[in-house]
């Protein structure tokens, strides 16, 4: 099992030249979309190392707390991480704990997955394609797969994170542009190791080792620990320079003869440091690596120093970390399943968890707790039966998150075979959205032609109605005066101006796209102030999945619903309501206000609408197929049939 270390170790500086210029946009959009809540990244073995180094990037980068855990611990944590974004990292894929949570979250709906993969066409590729809140980004590495332990894979998870929390803060980062530039700028790497080999020959004869890092350095000291155990090289214990000092030191005092001190000193790190080991006895070896540089860069260089230090203590031991020789019994081991408790599953998995927790921002456990399970879950049943009584006279979605799960990505066939058959059966159909003249270009693409008098668009949140075949809508015209001095007024504040990627003036609304998704909150929060103090009666504020948009007060995408209702044959139309951001300040929280109303995404509080009752693991466009492949046509209305766990 494995391959020779020394082969993974000669693989490195190839491994850093692909890492630092393969191509991270895809990755950096979606950490971009996570940086705004806390984190937790998920990793096994070696990839726990980097895990606990994208823990480093993200509570310096966006400021938000971070936690890595392994997978087994990830089990228990799920249903009490409300808000959290999650990180998966795995080498090859294929690891069953790795699977086996990656099915257990799909069903659970976290906020966001981002999956990192050192492998392509993966079996966790595979699973992640299930969910579209799932992104997985996978890489083929050139070292192709590491030996026994992580190496390459290391450094490559660890670039690969840097380059894309960097490009969404800073948009530069300050790696050198080869890997021996990076670890030995002044020496060649032949010099460069025999001084590492040099200065831990006199640790080797110890079994027993600390390992003494600063914040920088954690996942060096990790991935050492992790290293020296897996391959059997010798007993490690960890602590920071201040935690050593609580009571760790006396370790030296009754077994200090054998065992042997690894410090990690960083440049913020050198004065404790030093003054930390000169005041131990004199006979203790100590290898002192010093990192010539600082923050998140400092715990890349730890986790390299952290590999070539295993190469050295194996080869003294005659152990090759690479290949070191599993036995049956930890191949056994190694096999087992964590993820096999179907109780466990069914009960995270169940329709009503689903539902009430999606409705009430509530864990399960906290809804038993409150007691109040059961009048969330009457509430639902009866919603249920009371929607699935109704034959609807029409019908209006969201486009962007509803009927389009990115921007650019178009309709799959399914949605289109869904949409046009209502239309053939006589259904009108209502598109209420944020956009201007990009939809109409986008819904002429699946509807065909002779259906076209039969969809009404409602461009900019409803403030423009026209029939699809009506070419000259959406109108232009001169922006209202409320909505020109807002203009002006964001133009003129620095502090959120700056992070505009574009700011678009239409009759009744203004489009803010930003350049960083980090900043929705802090721009939010600022545009709220500026129409609070000058334009509370007048103007409005709602989000997009893409977007703020500021409105007209009378403004709506409720109007649409009124246009289906005029126009229907019926003396009392129904017409269902479908979107993704019914909670407030969604834009959608208007049109999800109608008491037929349902969420593919975010639920309002509203006891008698926009619930979101699709299969778990289901959301957004997956959500919205489920919706409409479960009515029923009958004549020139639908009526819902659901088959679920009620």
């Amino acid at each position: 099992m494995g391959k020779p270390y020394k082969k993974d170790l000669d693989l490195l500086p190839k491994t850093y030249s692909w890492a630092l210029n393969v191509d991270v946009s895809g990755l950096s959009e979606a950490i971009s979309s996570c940086c705004s809540s806390p984190l937790i990244v998920v990793g096994s073995g070696g990839a726990f190392s980097a895990a606990d180094f994208i823990v480093n990037l993200h509570q310096r980068y966006s400021g938000k707390l971070a936690k890595s855990v392994t997978p087994y611990e990830m089990k228990e944590l799920i249903g009490q991480i409300e808000g959290a974004s999650i990180i998966i990292l795995s080498a090859g894929g294929n690891n069953k704990d790795i699977l086996g949570l990656c099915k257990l979250l799909g069903t659970n709906e976290p906020k966001r997955v981002i999956i990192i993969c050192g492998r392509r066409s993966s079996p966790l590729s595979r699973i992640a394609k299930r969910f579209s809140f799932m992104s997985c980004f996978e890489y083929e590495l050139p070292s192709i797969k590491d030996g026994f332990l992580a190496t390459n894979s290391l450094l490559a998870f660890s670039i690969l994170s840097y380059r894309s929390y960097t490009s969404v803060f800073t948009k530069l980062h300050k790696l050198p542009n080869t890997f021996g530039q990076f670890m030995h700028p002044d020496i060649s790497k032949t010099a460069f190791l025999k001084n590492v080999e040099k200065e831990t020959k006199h640790l080797w004869e110890k079994n027993a080792f600390t390992v003494l890092y600063g914040p920088v350095s954690r996942s060096g000291a990790i991935d050492l620990e992790s290293k020296f155990t897996e391959a059997a090289l010798g007993n490690v214990q960890l602590a920071d320079y201040r935690n050593f000092a609580h009571g760790r030191h006396h370790w030296f005092a009754k077994r200090g003869d054998n065992t042997g001190i690894i410090t990690f000193i960083s440049k913020d790190d050198l004065t404790i440091a030093e003054k930390t080991l000169s005041l131990l006895p004199v006979k203790i070896p100590i290898f002192k690596i010093y990192i010539p540089y600082d923050q998140s860069i400092a715990g890349i260089y730890s986790l390299v120093m952290a590999i070539i230090i295993t190469y050295f203590a194996g080869r003294i031991r005659g152990i090759d970390p690479g290949q070191p020789g599993v036995p049956a019994f930890g191949r056994a081991i190694y096999h087992l399943n964590g993820f096999a408790n179907t109780n466990h599953n069914k009960l995270q998995c169940s329709y009503k968890k689903n539902v009430l927790v999606r409705k009430t921002g509530m864990s399960l456990v906290k809804l038993v707790e409150d007691q109040s399970f059961d009048f969330w879950r009457k509430l639902y049943t009866s919603f249920v039966n009371e929607i699935s009584t109704i034959e609807f006279d029409g019908l209006v979605l969201d486009y962007d998150g509803t009927l389009c799960q990115k921007r650019f990505d178009g309709w799959p066939e399914e949605l289109s075979t869904y949409i046009n058959k209502l239309l053939e059966n006589r259904i009108p159909i209502g598109v209420a959205t944020g956009r201007g003249n990009s939809i109409r270009k986008d819904l002429v693409k699946y509807i065909p032609k002779k259906y076209w008098r039969m969809v009404i668009v409602g461009y900019l949140n409803g403030s423009d109605i026209a029939t699809l075949n009506d070419a000259n809508h959406p109108i232009q015209g001169d922006t209202n005066s409320n909505l020109k001095s807002l203009a002006h007024l964001l133009q003129s504040n620095a502090s959120i101006y700056r992070l505009f990627e574009t700011i678009k003036e239409y009759p009744n609304q203004l489009t803010i796209r930003l350049k960083n998704q980090y900043y929705t909150d802090y721009c939010w929060q600022n545009i709220n102030e500026l129409v609070f103090a000058s334009f509370s009666d007048s103007l409005k504020v709602v989000r997009s999945s893409h977007s703020i948009d500021i409105l007209s007060k009378d403004v709506s995408k409720y109007k649409v619903i009124d246009v289906l209702k005029r126009n229907s044959k019926s003396k009392t139309p129904k017409i269902l309501c479908i979107g993704d951001k019914g909670s407030w300040p969604g834009n959608d929280f208007s049109l999800l206000s109608e008491p037929l109303s349902l969420s593919v995404d975010e639920s309002s509080s509203n006891c008698h609408s926009c619930w979101n009752i699709a299969p778990p693991g289901k959301r957004g466009i997956q959500a919205t197929m489920y919706y409409l492949k479960a009515l029923q046509i009958i004549k020139k209305t639908c009526k819902f049939k659901f088959v679920m766990d009620q």
